[in-house]
């Protein structure tokens, strides 16, 4: 928006020119690009991975199609898989999406109806939390907005945004009219 171009002091800052945008090159925002395939095998097929979270030296991805969570070092050697679809203790039906929640350290599977299903980093089950309120439908996307708090979005909800605490099984607030 200004033509002043401040100098640029820190190797954490990238300049892009968005004037010149065919002039951008992947090496403009990265210093390297490294490809680490991640291992299959018969136990181990991805259909395709729609989310994708690095954490201590791990890469954990959603496989939508199959609702799977795969779980790889950070040579992408295999290291266990969420594979639990059913209707039994610790099984779900989908996931719409996950997190590894930054206060708790733990891994969490969100279904689309509200129901949270808690595993620790190494896959094993802990519990499950439902999201009930008066009119809600369904949640497409969480996040951990403190120890207490989850915030999750809803698509076709008027309200987009949720505030809710999964512990006490309270709605907090709602928020963002469409």
């Amino acid at each position: 928006m200004c033509k002043h171009k401040p100098e640029i002091q820190s190797e954490d800052v990238i300049a892009v020119n968005f004037d010149r945008p065919e002039k951008a090159s992947i090496f403009d925002y990265f210093r390297s690009v490294e490809l680490i395939p991640l291992e299959t095998s018969h136990d181990v097929l991805i259909a395709y991975i729609s989310k994708l979270i690095i954490h201590e030296n791990k890469y954990y991805t959603l496989d939508k199609k199959q609702d799977i969570i795969h779980v790889f070092d950070e040579t992408g050697k295999f290291l266990f898989k969420i594979d639990k679809k059913g209707q039994g203790p610790g099984e779900y039906n989908f996931i719409e999406d996950f997190i590894i929640n930054p206060f708790s350290g733990n891994l969490e599977l969100l279904e689309a109806y509200g129901t949270v299903y808690i595993f620790d980093l190494s896959g094993n089950f802990i519990e499950k939390k439902r999201v009930e309120y008066d009119d809600f439908k369904v949640v497409h996307f969480l996040a951990a907005a403190d120890k207490h708090t989850h915030v999750f979005y809803a698509k076709y909800q008027p309200e987009k945004i949720i505030y809710f605490n999964l512990d006490e099984e309270k709605l907090l607030h709602k928020e963002f009219s469409y």
